[in-house]
């Protein structure tokens, strides 16, 4: 059994990657470092696949990301943090594909965004969120295509807009509203076409 780790290095003869051989295959730990030395990236390799955790590290040394993979495919959910420590992201996969709710957050750790995955398009409801926690917007999607009332809101609650979407196009009567939900502009669609803008 030969066991040896390759290493490259940077111009300046720092180490920029190892990557651990057995039996002329990579398994174990391999690592890629910043120009200063800072560890970037880490993941498990089995026999030159890889499998297990891999973890991403920024320019300051905190984690960044964080993934979880089987025969070069992701699995599980992969986590995105900001520098704080704070989830920034999760993004469920299976076999390699978005497949569930990925959420976004604002570092406070109210919930930003979410839309839900199948076979990596999306595929249900989308939803945006203001910091305060108010729903900013929301669309129906069906096979990656949006599909049904498109609504935007203002931050004190208030609908600020209503747009029909059929097959990803906007069609029939869009209705747009001020702040105190006082109508106060209509479209008139045809096939993502705008025909007709009015007033009341």
């Amino acid at each position: 059994m030969s066991e040896e780790i390759e290493k490259t290095y940077y111009p300046n003869g720092v180490l920029k990657a190892e990557v651990p051989y057995k039996n002329g295959k990579r398994n174990g730990i391999a690592k890629q470092y910043y120009e200063d030395g800072k560890l970037m990236l880490e993941m498990s390799l089995i026999e030159d696949k890889v499998s297990g955790v891999m973890r991403q590290y920024d320019t300051q040394g905190n984690l960044e990301l964080e993934s979880v993979y089987l025969d070069n495919s992701k699995y599980g959910v992969e986590k995105w943090y900001y520098p704080s420590g704070a989830i920034k992201a999760e993004i469920p996969y299976k076999e390699g594909k978005k497949c569930g709710i990925v959420k976004w957050f604002y570092e406070s750790g109210i919930l930003k965004a979410e839309t839900s995955y199948k076979e990596d398009e999306e595929c249900g409801e989308v939803r945006e969120y203001y910091p305060n926690g108010q729903l900013k917007y929301e669309a129906y999607f069906e096979n990656g295509v949006m599909d049904g009332e498109e609504k935007v809101y203002y931050e004190n609650g208030q609908i600020w807009c209503v747009t029909p979407v059929q097959d990803g196009k906007e069609e029939g009567i869009a209705k747009e509203y001020d702040k105190s939900g006082k109508l106060i502009k209509t479209k008139q669609y045809a096939k993502g076409v705008c025909l007709q803008e009015s007033k009341p």
